[in-house]
């Protein structure tokens, strides 16, 4: 995988193929505001959340990372 939101899941490991989620709405056919990503490892998964959980995405956006088992 080597695309994703501004590239701050790139820094922190290397995502599976596959491993990106973005869901869309049929209609408008834009994104909902939230996607899935999963990491090779469960390090890189925490290593991202620890990195970008918080962090400004622009004047109105902040990321919120939750992790699932």
């Amino acid at each position: 995988m080597k695309f994703c939101c501004l590239g701050f899941p790139l820094r922190f490991g290397v995502i599976k193929e596959n491993g990106l989620w973005m869901p869309i709405e049929k209609d408008t056919r834009k994104t909902r505001g939230y996607c899935f990503i999963e990491y090779n490892t469960p390090q890189e998964a925490e290593l991202a959340k620890e990195n970008t959980n918080g962090r400004k995405l622009g004047e109105e956006h902040i990321l919120a990372v939750k992790m699932f088992c």
